[in-house]
């Protein structure tokens, strides 16, 4: 994606007739292809939003299928902080410096209620798994759904494989699939 940060995802009504929303994660402009290559060097620096960025990118210009996986811990400590900005005022070289350093968002200190506890430990097993300093040793999408999925109770386990069902049928190539048929008919 390049960009998956709060700002790019967005909330719609949940196909699976429940009263959570369903997250969908938008603006892809910073999209990158990955085919045979398994990383992407940016040959010019621009405007990028770096405080989302992983630490290839932020050190030596290149993104791997794992940077989002950084990000994606980025955007989970946005959502948990109720929107502030990621290391707050700080500049571009201190964050780097502090990150080359080993320091990472911590949990958010502004989470005050009786779920404090659990919400810091799912945040801590994610955010340790995804802000992993070498790509190769980060762990993919795959392992936060697994993450995420082992703290469900048994009733979201059960909306969750429901969603997952509704998603798997209506993926963007199974309309694809239904215009080129209406297509042919006209034909």
């Amino acid at each position: 994606h390049g960009d998956l940060a709060a700002r790019n995802v967005l909330l719609v009504k949940n196909s699976a007739d429940t009263d959570c929303p369903l997250a969908k994660v938008a603006d892809f402009g910073l999209a990158k292809k990955f085919y045979e290559n398994k990383t992407y060097e940016k040959s010019s620096r621009l405007s990028v939003p770096w405080k989302w960025m992983a630490l290839e990118y932020l050190n030596d210009d290149y993104f791997t299928l794992k940077s989002d996986v950084w990000s994606f811990s980025v955007l989970l400590w946005e959502v948990m902080s109720f929107g502030r900005p990621p290391y707050g005022q700080k500049g571009y070289d201190e964050v780097l410096e502090q990150l080359n350093e080993g320091y990472r968002l911590p949990f958010p200190s502004n989470i005050l209620s009786d779920s404090h506890f659990y919400l810091q430990k799912i945040y801590n097993k994610i955010s340790n798994a995804c802000f992993v300093a070498e790509p190769i040793d980060r762990c993919t999408f795959s392992d936060v759904v697994t993450m995420i999925k082992d703290e469900l109770s048994d009733i979201e386990q059960a909306q969750y494989t429901e969603m997952v069902k509704i998603y798997q049928e209506n993926k963007a190539d199974n309309y694809l699939r239904m215009g080129s048929k209406g297509a042919s008919k006209k034909t």
